[in-house]
C-alpha cells in the first residue's frame, strides 16, 4: 500500500495548501482543516483505506459498502434485540426449570413420605386384620360357650325354649299396659307374703269397689300420716331450736362464771402473796412520786462483783436525792431493773395507785 498517506504527510499537505493556495477562503480552509482532522483520526483513515481496498480488489463502490454497512448495522441491532429477548427467555426458562426441579424434589419427597406412610398403614392394617380375625375367633368360641351354658342352665332349671318364648310374650304384654315386669313381680310378692292373699284381695276389692280406689284411699291415709309426722317434726325442731338457744345462753353464763372464778383465784393468790406488804403499798401510794435510784460508787461496784451484799445500794425515795444515803456518793443513777419491771422508760415519773383512794 505505497499510495497511502500517513498522518504526518496529511498535515504537511494541509500546510502547503495553505501557503500555496492563497485564494482559499476562510470557509474552505475551515473545511480543509475539518477534513484534515477527520483524516487524522485513525478510525476514519482506516475506514477510507478499507473502502479503497474494497473497491480496488472486489470492485465494490463505497456507496454499496455503506449500504451494506447500514444493513449490517440494522441486522446487528435486530440481532442484539433478539439476543436480549432470547437471554430474557433463557433466564425465564432457567427459573422455571429450577422451580420445576424444586417442585419435583418436593413431589418426590412427598411421594417417598406417602410411600412410607402407606407401607406403615399396610403393616398396621395387617396387624389389625390379624387381631380382628383372632377376636372373631374368640367371639365365636365365647358365643358357643355361652350357648352351651344357657342350654345347660335351661336343662338344669327344667325350662324349655317354648317357656322362654312365653315369658318374652308376657313381658311384652305387661309393658304394653304401662307396667314393667319387675312391678308385676313386686305386686305378686306383696300378695304372696300374706296368708289367704287371694281371699284378702277379693275382700278389699269388694269393700272399696276397685283396686284403684283402694290405692287412692290408702294414698290419702298416707298423706294424712305424712302431714301429721311433718307437724310433729316441726314442733320437735322448734323445741330443738329453743333448747339450742338455752344451751348457748347457759354456755355463755358458764363461760362468765369460769372467767369470774379465774379472776377470783388470781385475786386470792395476789392477796395471799402480798398481804404482808399491804401497809407498805398504802404508804407508797401516799407519795406524790416514787424515784427508784441506785448508787454508782465504783468502789462498791468492784466489791459487788465478788459479793453482791457489798455492792452498790438501791433505794426508793419520794424526792430526787442528791447523794447516796449509804456512802454519800453524789453520782446516782436510776434503777433500770425497777423501771423495766414497771414497763416504764428509765427515769419516767411514777406514782403508785391502788384500787381504793388512799386516806
Amino acid at each position: 500500500m505505497h499510495s497511502e498517506f500517513t498522518k504526518a504527510e496529511i498535515s504537511e499537505l494541509t500546510r502547503e495548501a495553505r501557503i500555496y493556495g492563497a485564494n482559499l477562503s476562510e470557509e474552505q480552509f475551515a473545511s480543509l482543516m475539518e477534513l484534515q482532522k477527520r483524516i487524522s483520526d485513525s478510525g476514519m483513515l482506516e475506514a477510507v483505506q478499507a473502502l479503497v481496498r474494497l473497491q480496488e480488489e472486489r470492485g465494490i463502490t463505497y456507496v454499496d459498502a455503506l449500504d451494506a454497512c447500514e444493513e449490517a448495522a440494522e441486522q446487528s441491532l435486530k440481532l442484539g434485540r433478539q439476543v436480549a429477548a432470547m437471554e430474557t427467555r433463557l433466564n425465564d426458562l432457567t427459573s422455571q426449570i429450577a422451580q420445576a426441579k424444586a417442585r419435583y424434589e418436593q413431589v418426590m419427597k412427598a411421594t417417598a413420605a406417602a410411600s412410607t406412610e402407606l407401607a406403615k398403614a399396610r403393616s398396621e392394617f395387617a396387624v389389625e386384620q390379624r387381631e380382628l380375625e383372632s377376636l372373631q375367633q374368640r367371639e365365636e368360641k365365647e358365643k358357643r360357650r355361652i350357648e352351651k351354658e344357657v342350654a345347660d342352665c335351661r336343662q338344669r332349671a327344667g325350662i324349655s325354649e317354648e317357656e322362654v318364648a312365653i315369658a318374652i310374650e308376657l313381658k311384652a304384654s305387661v309393658e304394653g299396659h304401662g307396667f314393667t315386669l319387675d312391678q308385676v313381680l313386686g305386686l305378686s310378692q306383696e300378695f304372696a307374703g300374706h296368708q289367704d292373699a287371694r281371699e284378702k284381695l277379693a275382700a278389699g276389692l269388694s269393700q272399696h269397689g276397685s283396686l284403684s280406689r283402694y290405692l287412692e284411699e290408702l294414698s290419702q291415709w298416707a298423706d294424712k300420716e305424712t302431714a301429721r309426722l311433718k307437724s310433729g317434726i316441726s314442733a320437735l325442731e322448734a323445741q330443738k331450736k329453743g333448747l339450742e338457744v338455752d344451751s348457748r345462753a347457759l354456755e355463755s353464763m358458764l363461760s362468765r362464771l369460769q372467767s369470774d372464778i379465774g379472776a377470783e383465784e388470781e385475786l386470792r393468790r395476789f392477796c395471799q402473796r402480798y398481804q404482808g406488804v399491804v401497809g407498805l403499798i398504802d404508804h407508797l401510794a401516799r407519795w406524790e412520786e416514787v424515784f427508784f435510784m441506785r448508787c454508782n460508787n465504783p468502789v462498791f461496784t468492784l466489791t459487788g462483783a465478788f459479793d453482791q451484799g457489798c455492792g452498790n445500794a438501791r433505794f426508793w425515795t419520794d424526792k430526787k436525792p442528791a447523794m447516796c444515803p449509804q456512802c454519800g456518793y453524789r453520782r446516782l443513777l436510776y434503777d433500770e431493773a425497777a423501771y423495766q419491771a414497771l414497763n416504764l422508760p428509765v427515769g419516767a415519773p411514777f406514782r403508785l395507785t391502788t384500787g381504793e383512794k388512799s386516806q
